[in-house]
């Protein structure tokens, strides 16, 4: 297994070995962004020429040990041509960048995980967890893994995007998932009484050492009309569809976007007062932007595990990098 890993490419690579985040199949994998790449690990990034800005998205994909190493060589490189900024990072990554590198940083929202281990929907705390998976049960919702192109998949996405208040995916900030098997992921389907597809979902593998360890929920898409807990229900059994009876398995169920800090995972870093007050705004009144409400009380339903993500810049108020971001995630 050593030898074939080591045949790949670095990127592949280095993800076998590090990438046991949600994200790093996105630092992996996605088309729309670059990558600055050393022998320790490689971080993903978008350029913006037009504001000579360089915006990285997610941790290093690296040892923990060569976090601090990786990065430095990204900024070294990237301060050359211009500004940085970075996107959904961990507060390590976080804290060293405004250690070292003397970046501010602002709260981007909460990202949530747990470990499979028995009937993960009994007891009081996830009683409401419980009650979604069971309306989509008894509505006849099963589940099974997608093992090849279904064009009922795509059917059911453009349905689901017909109903969202964002009509159209946008890019490199969120998983563009594939409606078709992909390498190093598995996609399974709903499906109800008649074998019609009522929706899906993806999971992102997550490796450490070479070693399959978890999955990133990191797409969903169901119909409009599909019964009420679906989502949980792929979540659910898709999960233990991909955990194929391993004894531990890390279930990543990803970001709560803008979604408030606990008390607890507050830190005081060099504030971003600008960045706070948009995402604030935005969370608080911007349904029609972003759900990030609703999504950040589905997650609160798992009672899983919550860490914090940062957006970190060089100063405040970053006018440039917000332009800078804005159209690299809105680029059609």
């Amino acid at each position: 297994m050593q030898a074939v890993v080591a045949a790949l490419a670095p990127v592949e690579r280095l993800y076998l070995s590090h990438g046991h985040r949600a994200n790093s199949f996105s630092a992996a994998f996605d088309p729309d962004l670059e990558r600055h790449v050393t022998d320790q690990g490689f971080v993903a990034f978008a350029r913006h020429e037009c504001t000579r800005t360089s915006l990285a998205f997610f941790d290093p994909v690296c040892a923990e040990a060569n976090m601090e190493t990786v990065l430095d060589s990204f900024m070294e490189r990237e301060r050359q041509r211009g500004r940085v900024a970075f996107w959904k990072v961990s507060t390590a990554t976080a804290r060293y960048l405004c250690e070292r590198h003397g970046f501010a940083a602002a709260p981007y929202g909460t990202e949530h995980a747990l470990d499979l281990s028995g009937d993960m929907l009994r007891g009081p705390k996830r009683r409401n967890l419980r009650r979604d998976v069971n309306n989509a049960r008894k509505a006849g919702a099963r589940v099974e893994v997608v093992e090849a192109a279904d064009a009922s998949l795509t059917t059911c996405e453009r349905r689901w995007l017909a109903a969202r208040p964002q009509s159209r995916e946008i890019r490199r900030a969120t998983r563009r998932c594939r409606a078709a098997p992909e390498k190093r992921c598995t996609k399974v389907r709903a499906i109800d009484d008649t074998g019609a597809t009522v929706g899906w979902a993806a999971f992102d593998h997550c490796y450490r050492d070479d070693v399959l360890i978890g999955a990133g929920f990191s797409t969903v898409r169901w119909d409009p009309g599909a019964p009420k807990g679906l989502p949980a229900l792929l979540a659910i059994e898709g999960a233990a569809l991909v955990a194929d009876g391993r004894a531990t398995f890390r279930l990543e169920l990803g970001e709560a976007p803008l979604a408030p800090l606990p008390t607890h995972l507050a830190e005081d870093f060099p504030p971003l007062p600008f960045v706070g007050a948009v995402t604030r705004l935005v969370y608080d009144r911007g349904r029609l932007l972003y759900n990030a409400r609703g999504i950040s009380a589905w997650k609160r339903k798992w009672r899983a595990e919550e860490s914090a993500l940062w957006i970190c810049c060089e100063k405040d108020p970053p006018v440039v990098e917000t332009v800078a971001a804005l159209a690299l995630i809105y680029d059609p």
